[in-house]
């Protein structure tokens, strides 16, 4: 109805009826009932992916993906450690964030498929980006498995531990109000 209603996209629409909804008193209401959705959206959204994907490109650029991947994984780590080590926030738990956020998520389908429409992307480009963003996602797991013994590193290394973990207090998050 917002994307009619206000000429916005469909997801944008979505987004700000999630956000009337958060700050409305029946949220909780909601989240419960929407939790078997939320199951079958994440499945929908993996086998589209999938489908997206073409096998046959995925193999003869091979190379390609395999770099393309390192760069979002690692660049995005070292981005979101950094700015996690900005943070009031220890060391593990910027050491999870950057884990958390090493993929690319659901939001750059919709940045490449808005410029592959408007001519910034050929269609390998964009396919490029898909099988990188595809791998990136299933691979986030292992990232995951990386954050005790890249911890456990760095406790080794005294200066870096120190400049790191210096916000040790555990963080508490206050109640919002809108139960």
């Amino acid at each position: 109805g917002a994307a009619e209603l206000f000429g916005v996209s469909i997801a944008l629409g979505a987004f700000l009826a999630g956000v009337v909804i958060k700050g409305s008193g029946v949220s909780s209401q909601v989240a419960a009932k929407a939790i078997p959705f939320q199951d079958l959206f994440s499945i929908l959204f993996f086998v589209s992916v999938g489908m997206m994907v073409n096998p046959m490109m995925l193999l003869q650029n091979f190379p390609q993906v395999i770099v393309l991947t390192l760069l979002i994984i690692v660049g995005k780590w070292f981005i979101n450690l950094f700015l996690g080590f900005l943070l009031p926030a220890s060391a593990h738990t910027s050491l999870t964030v950057a884990a958390g956020l090493s993929q690319i998520g659901e939001f750059s389908f919709i940045v490449c498929q808005t410029a592959l429409v408007l001519g910034a992307l050929s269609t390998d480009q964009y396919s490029l980006i898909l099988a990188g963003s595809a791998v990136s996602i299933a691979f986030n797991p292992v990232v995951f498995k990386t954050i005790t013994p890249i911890e456990n590193w760095m406790k080794t290394k005294p200066f870096l531990w120190n400049l790191t973990h210096r916000h040790k207090e555990k963080l508490t998050i206050e109640p919002s109000g809108y139960n």
